[in-house]
């Protein structure tokens, strides 16, 4: 922008006559009427009321002067301006602005040519600031009261554009643009050292929009090609909404920050970045920035309504490929009333949403965050990333993952630190994508909650457990409420390793291989299932899958005394004598004796046999169950037992039952062969 500066000085020259202060609204207004700033910028005599720079006989306001001038006025005072172009300060002369110490508004929407929401009239342009002999120069930096700016461009300063130090005072920038020159184009220092958009180093300043929920006011700025981040913050309480982040005004154009388009360090707390009410358009929109989105450390920091790769309505899409959201520190909220939606096409390894940093230094853990509401890979561009949400680094612990709608993944969510919960998301069930993700959730760490999911359209199974100690309660697998059948390709529930999971209250249904297989590998042990409604999957209800080249699905028959080794010891299914049906009982009643062959040396007991109903299908039943009828204790070696069936209402002869034993210890069998409920089976034996 230096090429233009001549042509601005020559036209700040002809209207030097312009005249300097009017004193409505706030203690005293100034009108910069010269775009100079060279030895004589400085004000002749600060604090007299009037803005005249030091030049002999001079008619001239300075932004130096004005600024000057400001700081030695108390009370809230205001500079507008009568001219357009360039202002750039330059180390050989007097250096950087001065930093403002009281309450100051820069207003740049009078200039002329200026339009409302338009690209600046006026800019600071920080090009021939020296970083060696001034490495902290901003274009403006507020060290006491609050500042306002807005309507101003600012580019290539060393430290930042605009610099806010000045504790709890606040202040508001809107209607900028930070990084970009009038045509929308980077205008880069020349050095290593290039600007930050704004840096908030204080408390209560906000960015962008301003108001209560619906009735926000001001258009957001335009902070983009920035070569060291477009926003850091340090202080608290700050709020930053409806700001551009990477991109033109239009968010047509990349125009990337480097480094991260929002940088929250771990001193920030109790900061808001987007959210509000439906149609506030509070959210900002952040693509193309180098190392990713935004980076949220500190506690209390809420993000939400925010887009990630797009800006809406404008049907371009872009492709960063780096992770929107990173997270660090304690109790934010990453979402809320609207979510955030990301639909970059991100590839590779990166997650959209990753709870857990792994900066140089050391990892970071998240805890005790809320992730809720979010959007991620819902629209057919997508191109999807590794992870949707992503819990990872040791002590990343009390997270809560809920309400979230996935798609276009490799895994949905990834749970690779203890003791999180995952609750009521909705992965791979949009309608209009017609495909999901490769696996839902995958749980490769401990003590987790994984409860109330909706999963389908999976690839491959709807959860892949890795870990240890973890709860699979109440998910619908292969089936949404609304929508009906969304099958997963492999399976509903895969275990590959781990122990000690209970898998209860589920609906695993219309998936492509078992609704729960657990790999036939002796150090998983303890895997639990209870009262789930297992139907209508390609493969049997419980498959533990031998090894013979390849994981094998199909039934594992019982074997004498239960002496073969393997996943949940290969807990022997029961074995089902009579099943004599009692006349004329309304619900229908069966009289069924069992047994279970498994020795004390092989088991512990007591065994509980949870028998289940299911509807029998092409005339034969299946190895599975709908639902649980109820529970029998088993606890002596070899014998039979006997125990009457009571199916609820609307239950009959075309049903049929089958049962699951669980030993002491948990470990859970495969399903029974099933049998009639209607009529008498196998009177002479146990045996099929």
């Amino acid at each position: 922008m230096q090429g233009k500066n001549k042509t601005f000085r020559l036209a700040a020259l002809a209207v030097a006559a312009l005249v300097l202060i009017s004193t409505t609204g706030h203690a005293a207004t100034f009108t910069v009427n010269s775009l100079f700033d060279d030895t004589f910028s400085n004000d002749s005599n600060p604090g007299d009321g009037t803005c005249l720079d030091s030049s002999p006989n001079s008619n001239t306001c300075t932004l130096r002067a004005a600024i000057e001038e400001a700081n030695a006025l108390a009370g809230p005072d205001r500079i507008e301006f009568s001219v357009a172009g360039e202002i750039g300060p330059d180390s050989g002369l007097l250096g950087p602005l001065p930093d403002i110490t009281d309450e100051l508004v820069i207003f740049a929407g009078n200039a002329p040519g200026a339009t409302f929401g338009g690209p600046p009239m006026v800019y600071l342009d920080g090009a021939a600031v020296d970083p060696s002999s001034d490495p902290f120069a901003a274009g403006l930096r507020v060290v006491s009261g609050s500042l306002e700016v807005f309507d101003l461009g600012i580019v290539a300063f060393p430290r930042a554009g605009i610099e806010f130090d000045n504790g709890i005072d606040g202040g508001r920038v809107d209607r900028c643009w930070l990084g970009l020159d009038a045509d929308g184009n980077v205008d880069a220092h020349p050095s290593s050292l290039s600007t930050v958009g704004v840096r908030l180093l204080g408390s209560n300043a906000v960015i962008g929009k301003s108001g209560p929920p619906g009735a926000l006011t001001g258009l957001g700025n335009i902070i983009s090609g920035n070569a060291a981040g477009g926003i850091q913050i340090l202080g608290d309480a700050n709020t930053v909404l409806g700001n551009t982040i990477g991109m033109t005004l239009e968010g047509l154009v990349a125009r990337g920050n480097g480094n991260y388009g929002i940088f929250m360090f771990d001193t920030a707390d109790s900061n808001r970045i987007g959210g509000g009410d439906p149609g506030d358009d509070s959210g900002n929109h952040i693509a193309n920035n180098s190392l990713g989105g935004i980076v949220v450390d500190g506690s209390g920091n809420e993000v939400d309504a925010n887009t990630f790769g797009f800006k809406p309505g404008t049907g371009v899409f872009f492709a960063s490929g780096t992770t929107a959201i990173e997270v660090a520190g304690d109790g934010h909220v990453i979402g809320g009333a609207e979510g955030n939606r990301i639909v970059d096409r991100r590839s590779g390894t990166k997650a959209n949403i990753l709870l857990g940093r792994t900066p140089v230094g050391g990892d970071t853990p998240a805890t005790n965050v809320l992730v809720t509401g979010n959007r991620i890979g819902t629209e057919t561009v997508s191109l999807g990333s590794r992870y949707g949400i992503r819990v990872a680094v040791d002590g990343s612990t009390g997270n809560a993952i809920a309400d979230n709608l996935i798609n276009n993944t490799t895994f949905g969510v990834q749970i690779d630190a203890d003791g999180n919960t995952v609750t009521r998301n909705q992965l791979g069930t949009e309608p209009q994508l017609g495909s999901g993700n490769q696996w839902g959730i995958q749980v490769s760490s401990a003590n987790n909650e994984i409860s109330e999911n909706t999963i389908g359209n999976s690839e491959f199974e709807g959860i892949l457990i890795t870990g240890a100690f973890n709860l699979i309660f109440a998910n619908d697998i292969g089936f949404a409420a609304g929508i009906g059948a969304v099958g997963n390709g492999r399976g509903g529930i895969e275990i590959r390793s781990g122990t000690d999971t209970l898998i209860q209250g589920n609906r695993i249904l219309n998936n492509g291989g078992p609704g729960i297989a657990i790999r036939d590998i002796g150090s998983i042990e303890g895997i639990t299932v209870l009262g789930n409604s297992i139907r209508s999957n390609e493969g049997i209800g419980v498959d533990i899958l031998e090894f013979d080249g390849s994981f094998m699905p199909g039934p594992t028959l019982n074997d004498p005394g239960d002496a073969d080794t393997g996943a949940n010891r290969k807990m022997n299914y029961p074995e089902f004598g009579e099943a004599v049906p009692v006349p004329g009982s309304d619900p229908l009643e069966t009289v069924v004796t069992y047994l279970v062959d498994a020795d004390t040396a092989n088991q512990a007991y007591p065994i509980t046999v949870d028998f289940y109903y299911g509807q029998r299908v092409n005339g034969y039943g299946r190895r599975d169950g709908s639902a649980l009828i109820g529970s029998d204790t088993y606890d002596t070696p070899g014998a039979s037992k006997t125990l009457t069936l009571t199916l609820p209402g609307g239950i009959g002869a075309d049903w049929h039952f089958s049962a699951l034993a669980t030993d002491a210890d948990g470990n859970t069998s495969e399903f029974a062969p099933a049998r009639s409920l209607g009529e008498m089976l196998f009177r002479d034996g146990y045996e099929e």
